[in-house]
């Protein structure tokens, strides 16, 4: 199913969620942008699901529901990514002056020999 993806597709002002259309695929789920498909919901176990994009990068498990929900949720993100900037405040007005955690451990520096399924996005975060 990823083959059948094309990517971002044209469009004017910012996308919502109707402008979104599902279609059946394979035993899987396509998500689409004006007849473009964008990502897929593919089945990943006994009522398990997992979304997966383009690149072929594959979110968590989950739930047939959460698993679409989370698809709209990164195809408006992909979508509208450059229409809504701007639209938040260019600086908070009040800079943040605490200080860090002296007993939290410092951060881990990451891994060159990290595979490449680390370095996907994971779209299906759970709230």
């Amino acid at each position: 199913m990823a083959s059948t993806m094309v990517g971002k597709p044209a469009r004017r002002g910012v996308t919502g969620k109707r402008d979104l259309a599902w279609r059946r695929d394979n035993g899987g789920w396509i998500l689409s942008h004006r007849g473009v498909p964008l990502l897929c919901v593919v089945p990943a176990g006994p009522c398990l699901w997992r979304v997966v994009d383009e690149n072929g990068c594959k979110s968590d498990v989950a739930n047939l529901t959460w698993t679409k929900r989370a698809a709209m949720t990164a195809a408006l993100a992909i979508l509208n990514r450059g229409e809504t900037q701007g639209t938040a405040a260019a600086a908070p007005p009040i800079a943040d002056s605490s200080p860090a955690d002296p007993l939290e451990p410092p951060a881990a520096a990451p891994s060159s020999d990290a595979s490449a399924d680390d370095s996907c996005q994971q779209l299906g975060a759970h709230p």
